[in-house]
């Protein structure tokens, strides 16, 4: 049996189109992938709307379409940037090659393999801080984290 949708689905096909403009060109080659995912994203949560909370479907779905959005443009930024680590903590950088050799001039760990430096950097995260970190790549929000590990937003 096909479940219902709060709105009609072409409404929802406009929302998440909507969403998806604010962040992304309509000739990007993602841009119908990112809008599929966003629609995926409030059909998923469409049983989470409660009209007790006074918002209408629509604001509702429109809320979540853009959670969705900008939780896929922080994702993509997170594939996108290169972290390395040196003996002061993390450092991001757009051009691996060029900080690399900066890096490696100074004696740092620019030349060793960037799945080793994670390593290395989250063995020294606490047991809380590792899960917190193992269930953000794993694509959970904050709020989720803080409800399955149980501990408070700070």
């Amino acid at each position: 049996m096909p479940q219902t949708t709060l709105i009609p689905l072409e409404r929802m096909q406009e929302i998440a189109h909507h969403a998806v403009k604010k962040h992304c060109n309509e000739s990007h080659p993602d841009f119908e992938d990112f809008v599929q995912d966003v629609l995926l994203g409030i059909l998923e949560r469409q049983n989470e709307y409660d009209p007790s909370f006074g918002k209408s479907e629509i604001s509702f779905i429109t809320t979540v379409a853009n959670q969705k959005a900008c939780n896929r443009v922080l994702e993509q930024r997170r594939l996108n940037n290169a972290i390395t680590v040196n003996r002061i903590g993390c450092i991001s950088f757009q051009s691996p090659t060029e900080d690399a050799v900066e890096l490696d001039a100074k004696g740092d760990l620019a030349c060793i393999d960037e799945s080793v430096l994670f390593a290395r950097f989250f063995s020294m995260l606490d047991e809380t801080d590792s899960a917190v970190l193992k269930l953000r790549l794993a694509g959970y929000s904050a709020g989720e984290i803080v409800g399955r590990l149980g501990i408070s937003m700070n």
